[in-house]
């Protein structure tokens, strides 16, 4: 017979739940109990609960196994078979009392159940099915204290409470991931902005610039303010290395694919933007068109053809009159090229049109201007050669014909 207990006459072990098997020999009307421990149990295994013997029952004055140590009276009443169990007890909801604790019979066998259909006429009815007990309350959820110190990464300050003496945690990244990104560093230069959820940030505060360094090799993130003189910030470090969540209570971490240009980074409780990367940057970026779909540069030369073609006749008119106006301002036209800052205002002002709105964000900007094919400055098509700067003869250019060609835009002269 399968058997539960329920914690008995001991304070100690009430709410907890201990699974036995009661085995009963006909031939000397015997008895011995076994306990199913389970794993992490937290309690010493032997052999039996109880051993092979007449279990005597729990009486008023309370006598009964391993209740009190045995005397001339209570072997004498061990003697009396009255006072012992008999199979006749043993039923599906009744008990047993075994050392003080209240075993309740809620299972047996089939070979049992035979038995006692054989001998009593006993049918499935007297056997009920039980209903499962409630069991243990269930475990409360460990809440990982917050690293509000602002000293050492959230590892850090959560293997201090772990052990006395902390341990150097492991870094969360595969020894693959790592070998494959080893020194490999994206950097950004940052500014502080407004953003959703956030205080505003003071007009004295956004002026500040920020290095953002991602390192890929461990997903880490660390931020540096270059020092400003007469700025009234020291600059320095202003974020340690260490792995960054994507929020506030977010269980999320920063990854590589998270680090773009236009990106939106919560940092230290203020949402912070990256404006730009570096040469190197963009080039891991553009590696990996999988991970970085802002930097695929054929994926999004079609995308912003296709979108500009489905605002018609009057997204490409506008994008004439727009190269028309910044090719004017380069030694009063002529050149028919754009730099890098004339081609992002014509981009940009191009999002105004109908139906071009959100063509193209900072980090495809970006990937366009590289795309395109450079060309050098020439002063003989201009119209005032005296008036162009002479730092612009050593910026790159590109042609505005193949501008309107990477965009399937007809170009007229």
């Amino acid at each position: 017979m399968f058997c539960l207990q329920d914690g008995g006459d001991d304070a100690r072990l009430v709410g907890t739940t201990r699974s036995f098997v009661l085995h009963y020999y006909l031939a000397d009307d015997t008895m011995e109990v076994l306990e199913v421990m389970p794993s992490n149990a937290g309690r010493e295994p032997y052999g039996k609960f109880l051993k092979r013997q007449k279990l005597p029952k729990r009486s008023a004055d309370g006598y009964g196994v391993g209740i009190r140590p045995a005397s001339d009276e209570t072997l004498r009443k061990r003697r009396d078979d009255d006072r012992h169990y008999h199979w006749r007890d043993l039923r599906v909801g009744g008990e047993c009392v075994v050392f003080g604790l209240r075993l309740t019979i809620r299972d047996c066998d089939e070979h049992t159940k035979a038995w006692y259909g054989d001998e009593c006429g006993m049918t499935d009815a007297d056997f009920p099915s039980m209903p499962a007990p409630a069991g243990p309350p269930p475990i409360p959820k460990r809440i990982v204290p917050p690293n509000s110190s602002g000293i050492g990464s959230e590892a850090d300050s959560l293997n201090s409470v772990y052990r006395l003496v902390p341990k150097v945690p492991k870094k969360d990244v595969s020894f693959d991931e790592w070998l494959l990104n080893q020194g490999q560093v994206m950097r950004f230069t940052g500014k502080l902005v407004d953003g959703p959820g956030k205080p505003p940030v003071p007009e004295n505060e956004k002026v500040r610039t920020f290095v953002v360094s991602f390192f890929l090799e461990d997903n880490s993130l660390a931020v540096f303010e270059p020092p400003v003189m007469n700025s009234g910030y020291p600059g320095g470090k202003y974020l340690e290395r260490r792995p960054s969540r994507k929020s506030a209570g977010s269980n999320v971490f920063l990854r590589g694919r998270d680090c773009f240009v236009g990106a939106m980074l919560e940092i230290k409780g203020t949402w912070m933007r990256l404006n730009a990367a570096d040469e190197a940057t963009l080039s891991i970026m553009e590696a990996r068109p999988k991970e970085f779909p802002g930097s695929d540069a054929n994926a999004v030369v079609t995308s912003t053809a296709d979108k500009l073609s489905r605002a018609g006749p009057a997204g490409a008119n506008e994008l004439s009159r727009l190269c028309a106006i910044e090719d004017a301002k380069l030694g009063g036209g002529g050149a028919m090229v754009l730099n890098r800052t004339s081609f992002l205002n014509v981009m940009c002002d191009l999002c105004a049109v109908d139906g071009c709105a959100g063509i193209v964000d900072a980090q495809r900007l970006i990937t366009l201007w590289r795309a395109m094919p450079k060309v050098q400055f020439d002063l003989s098509q201009t119209r005032l050669p005296a008036s162009v700067p002479r730092e612009e003869l050593a910026e790159d250019h590109v042609r505005i014909a193949d501008l309107f060609e990477m965009l399937r835009v007809p170009f007229e002269r």
